[in-house]
């Protein structure tokens, strides 16, 4: 689906897509996860929030990573 080219567009067209799962998701996430969920004893020092982790995870699926984007991305926290 989404192929590493030289143009840009198509880079530009992939981020405003992440923002706006990412948008779309924190507003269902805020909207229907229960408090004791979205408040665990580690929400102040976790480094990305639930909603981060979602849309990484919806978003390598689409382009084929699958999981293997969220550990790319823990290790460079």
């Amino acid at each position: 689906m989404y192929r590493m080219e030289r143009d840009k567009s198509i880079y530009a067209t992939f981020d405003v897509f992440i923002l706006l799962v990412y948008t779309s998701i924190d507003d269902l996430y805020q909207q229907f996860v229960p408090a004791s969920v979205s408040q665990t004893k580690n929400v102040n020092t976790a480094k990305m929030s639930d909603s981060e982790i979602i849309t990484l995870s919806i978003c390598g699926e689409l382009i084929g990573k699958g999981s293997g984007i969220l550990r790319r991305t823990a290790l460079a926290w």
